[in-house]
Formats: C-alpha cells, structure tokens, sequence
C-alpha cells in the first residue's frame, strides 16, 4: 500500500494559509492516517509559522518546515519534493497557500496513484482541470471520454500530486537542463514566465521526455489567485466547480491506452485520423499559441494564411476540435497543405466569428475579460 501525504506551502499569507488548513482537515480521508507537512518560506513574518505551529492536525503526523532564509518560489518547491524521501512518502498532494482542496481529494488521490504509480509515460496527476486556457485568455472544454480522467502533455501547479519514483526523474532532468534555454515546443507563454518560476521546467520535462499529467473532468481543488508577490490583483477567473463526492470509484484506464489527449498549447491530440493525415505531419494551432509549427506539411488553424486550403470547418460545436471531428463543415477552422502556395490570401485572423463562439459559450463577461487581459498584466512576474 502506497504512503501518502500533504504538502502545504505558504509564504507571508496568513489568512490563505488558515483557508487551506482548515478545508485539508474537513477532507475525508476514510480514517488513513496521513502526513501533513506545512512547509513556510522566510519572510521575516513569524504569523504563518505561528499559525502552522498551533495547528491542530487530526489525521496523523504533522511536520512545520521553516526556512531560516528565503529560497524564493522556484527553489522552495522543489524543496518540497525532498520531503518525500525525508518522510518516507510515495506521493504527496501539493497545495499552495491559495489553492482549496474539494472535500473527497483524497479519495480521488489515492485510487489514482495506486493506478498509475508504475506507469511511466504519467509524470504526475492533476487534482484541478482548466477550464481557461492561460495562454490565449479563452475558454477551454476538453472532450468528454470514455473514462474520468484525461491527459495533458503539461503539468500544473493549482493542485497536484508528485509521485515519488517520478519526481526523482524530473529532478534528474532539471538538474541537467535547468540552466539552458528552453526550445520553441515549449510554449511562449510559459518561457517567458520568470526565472523565479518552477512550473515552466516541468511543463517543459513533460513536453521533451513525452510525458503526461492526469487530469479528471471534475475538479478536485480550485485557484482562489490570492494577492501576493507574484500576483498583481486578486481575480476569480481560475475559480472552478469542484466534485464535492467523497466516496466515488473512479474509471481509469493507463496513458497509453487513453482516448483523450492535449498537448501543452491546449490543443487536442489525434485529429489526424479526422483528416486522413499522418498525426506526425499535422501541427494543431485552433486556439493560435502554437508559434512553431516545425516541418509539418498540414496545418489546423482559424488564420487566413496563403496555402492551399485542403478542407474547412465551421466554428459552432464545443469544444471547437468536434467540428473537425464530427465532420461539420464551415469556414472558420481550415486543414492547410503548407507545401503548397495560394496567394489568394492574405494573413489575418477571424476575429468576428471567434468572438460570436466565445460570447455563446461563457457569456459576455468572459469576452470583456479577455479584452481587458490584451490591455494590462495580470501577473507581476509569474506566480507558478
């Protein structure tokens, strides 16, 4: 039976931190005994480390680590992935300050581990699913499977759980590469996130060693983006419906055999088979964060772009990839044969119909959102 534990990280944010503490002890952990460690950097505040000094922890053992100096955000993180080892764990569910745990996480973590700790194309597991995608400030649905989870070619950071024998080859990884440039497959929102963040090398060891983060279609923790050093102004707009189920059996199914897949543009992986193009010689870019596109002959895009147009599909059905799949013809979202010159067409995207999809799916108030993200920064630097 696999040891689990929690790794609460906090900074300078006491009322964060009581938030966090308080839903990780109303949790349901169907009477296991779990490690909680709360580990708090130096701020030269002593109020967090009081208040996880008087923590009372009802589920088992309870470590405070307090650093004697600030490491900042990069190193600190993966300072906890030490805790690991230190503890004997063989996962551990990671949240900081801001994040909250759903009432049955545990529930959902322990039977996910216990699936898919030896598989090794999962570099971890997700207890949060986007419903925004960060990169182009859009909506984001995955398509629904056959089973309750699904899989991205990305982690993140609003809620996971480390494997052990994982983390160890991540570190590995990150020890060598951490200090060279990251390559044109990561996307460009993500390499531009500060050095202080640790997020953007394990986003990239999953995109160049082909590994993946298990996702389920119901949240298990939610992003509250609290103020703080690395968060400009507080916002809502990472808030997620969270699965509030506490005893529920969970369908799997290993990586490889999965049928629902993205890459780390938020892009659906297997649209080849729709198209009758080699999978290896499509590159995706319905949402357009895809800079490089490398030597693939077919390209899926919304843009205008001067190739030849192979075949086109409309903009109605969500998510927007299930028009390719079911086949609904249109001209919004074009297959383009990129060996081929059309100069009928100059490069320009279509903004109008994009907008129409936007305000039918989220309302007007995701769309005024969106403009205002191309108008300011939302983040000081980065807060992953």
């Amino acid at each position: 039976m696999n040891r689990l534990g929690i790794i609460a990280i906090g900074y300078n944010r006491t009322g964060s931190m009581r938030r966090l503490l308080e839903a990780l002890s109303a949790a349901d952990y169907g009477g296991d005994c779990v490690t909680l460690i709360i580990s708090i950097d130096h701020s030269g505040n002593d109020d967090v480390y009081e208040l996880a000094e008087g923590f009372v922890w009802p589920h088992g053992e309870k470590a405070v680590e307090y650093q004697s100096v600030n490491l900042g955000l990069r190193k600190h993180i993966i300072k906890c992935g030490s805790y690991m080892e230190q503890y004997d764990l063989d996962a551990v569910a990671v949240f900081e300050d801001d994040i909250l745990p759903a009432k049955g996480f545990y529930n959902y973590m322990k039977q996910t581990v216990d699936y898919y700790y030896d598989d090794e194309k999962v570099a971890g597991i997700s207890l949060y699913t986007h419903l925004w995608n960060y990169q182009k400030n859009l909506p984001f649905d995955p398509v629904k499977g056959r089973y309750d989870v699904y899989f991205m070619n990305m982690a993140q950071s609003w809620g996971q759980v480390w494997l052990r024998n994982r983390w160890k080859e991540f570190m590995a990884w990150y020890e060598e590469n951490k200090d060279r440039p990251m390559s044109d497959d990561v996307p460009a929102t993500v390499r531009k996130w500060p050095e202080s963040s640790w997020l953007k090398y394990h986003i990239a060891y999953c995109i160049e060693e082909k590994k993946v983060f298990v996702y389920p279609y119901t949240s298990f923790s939610t992003c509250f983006a609290d103020e703080g050093v690395h968060t400009l102004d507080h916002t809502s707009i990472y808030q997620v419906p969270m699965n509030m189920g506490c005893g529920e059996r969970f369908n799997l199914i290993p990586a490889s055999e999965g049928d629902v897949f993205y890459d780390a543009f938020f892009e659906y992986a297997g649209l080849g088979r729709y198209l009758s193009v080699d999978e290896e010689d499509l590159c995706v870019s319905i949402y357009g964060a895809r800079e490089n596109t490398g030597k693939r002959r077919y390209l899926l895009s919304k843009k205008d772009l001067p190739y030849k147009v192979m075949r086109s599909f409309a903009l109605e059905c969500r998510p927007h990839e299930m028009n390719v799949i079911l086949g609904i013809e249109g001209d919004q979202i074009k297959l383009y044969d990129t060996s081929v010159t059309d100069d009928t067409s100059k490069e320009r995207e279509l903004v109008d119909n994009s907008y129409y999809f936007r305000f039918n799916r989220s309302g007007k108030w995701m769309i005024e959102y969106a403009v205002r993200q191309k108008m300011r920064t939302l983040f000081k630097g980065g807060r992953n």
